[in-house]
């Protein structure tokens, strides 16, 4: 009797052991992998006016009131806020932003999902009512992201011409100039009013000297800026921002006459770029189409004193009132391409400028022992650069910056 009923109890821990093991399995089977709301398919597509837009076929008919905004991280999100379908257009809602309700700025790209709204959710009338007393500050919702884009260039076609006074520097005329350029661009992402920007022109070219002999010369120029951007305006796509621009060009050439004179240039100024954001400098495909018109952007740079140096001749002891005028208008073209390993982005920027110098010098001239100086004191020029640049390149998150981003 006692080994059947030890019998019994023995089958009866098994059969337990084994329902339990299946109803784990079952339910681990059952658990979502990766992301725990990887379902969500709804995106937000656009920013018309400050209204966020995604596609009316991604809801039902009729569709809810009432939205949450999400953003989704590689094993986990974020809830930014809520919103509600103030109207369509083009076949897309628009969606209206509850500010009071905003922890982030919902951006192109991040999720929504649809929610009834609760017992004590404000009426639609509530939320339209400007100055309400329940918000004592209204929150940050320009809250961009940073991101850094370095590229690789080249300038077709610039011409660099030079207007001497008397016979000097009189052969400084460069035409079918074509150097090779650098620029990168860092906007930061927990600071996102700063970023730096920093660009290098160089290039090697054939020269004429007085008696016709030709030889090289060579420019290397640079020019380093710290921008403050503000908030976007008009339609939530204009954006202004001011800069401190530090800038050096280095002119060495082989000639050994005053028709042609090395020098060296630096200075330091201010700026202003107004950039017309057609797009978020993280954009991605949408509609199955990699490339869009990101941005278009006008620079203008003063420099209001510029220190220069002959290295061999001098035109004088200073060059005190000599001024730079900086201007540019560049289109970046973005692509996505999700399918790349380590970088999606990819950034063609087309541009055109014009840099315009007015130099003057003071003082006694000199000239290379044993030679004749020539030189008149107190001299004028003038050197026009015009240049159309295409460059390639990289557009990249901040991921610097983000580490560093409070949570």
């Amino acid at each position: 009797m006692g080994l059947l009923f030890k019998r019994i109890l023995n089958f009866c821990i098994f059969g337990l052991t084994l329902i339990l093991t299946l109803s784990l399995d079952a339910a681990e089977k059952s658990e979502p992998s990766g992301n725990p709301i990887e379902n969500v398919k709804i995106r937000i597509v656009g920013d018309n006016g400050g209204l966020l837009t995604i596609y009316q076929k991604d809801l039902p008919n009729p569709p809810p009131r009432f939205l949450l905004f999400l953003r989704l991280n590689e094993n986990s999100f974020e809830i930014l806020g809520r919103g509600y379908i103030a109207g369509s257009q083009d076949n897309k809602y628009l969606i209206e932003i509850v500010r009071e309700s905003i922890i982030k700025r919902p951006m192109e790209g991040d999720y929504v999902i649809p929610m009834a709204p609760p017992k004590d959710f404000p009426k639609l009338e509530e939320l339209l009512v400007v100055g309400s007393n329940t918000v004592s500050q209204e929150p940050d919702l320009s809250e961009d992201k940073g991101y850094a884009q370095l590229d690789w260039g080249n300038l077709k076609n610039s011409s660099y011409l030079s207007t001497g006074f008397a016979q000097t520097n009189e052969y400084k005329d460069i035409y079918n100039y074509n150097p090779d350029s650098m620029h990168f661009l860092w906007y930061f992402d927990f600071l996102w009013h700063f970023g730096l920007e920093w660009s290098r022109i160089n290039g090697k070219f054939l020269t004429n000297s007085y008696d016709k002999r030709q030889f090289y010369s060579e420019m290397n120029e640079s020019k380093f800026s710290l921008h403050y951007r503000f908030r976007k305006f008009y339609r939530d796509q204009m954006r202004l921002a001011i800069k401190i621009n530090s800038f050096t060009n280095d002119f060495l050439t082989e000639n050994k006459d005053d028709y042609l004179l090395s020098s060296r240039t630096a200075g330091s100024g201010a700026g202003l770029r107004l950039s017309w954001e057609r797009k978020e400098p993280q954009w991605q495909t949408e509609a199955g189409n990699p490339f869009t018109i990101q941005q278009i952007v006008l620079e203008h740079d003063y420099y209001p004193s510029l220190e220069i140096v002959d290295l061999d001749y001098s035109r004088g002891e200073n060059s005190h009132g000599s001024t730079l005028t900086q201007q540019q208008v560049t289109i970046s073209i973005l692509t996505y391409l999700k399918w790349m390993p380590l970088f999606q982005r990819f950034v063609v920027d087309v541009s055109a400028g014009r840099s315009t110098s007015e130099i003057q010098f003071h003082g006694q001239t000199s000239a290379p022992t044993g030679l004749p100086n020539t030189i008149l004191s107190e001299g004028h020029y003038s050197e026009n650069y015009d240049y159309i640049k295409v460059s390639f390149g990289l557009r990249m998150d901040d991921m610097i910056g983000r580490f560093f981003k409070p949570r």
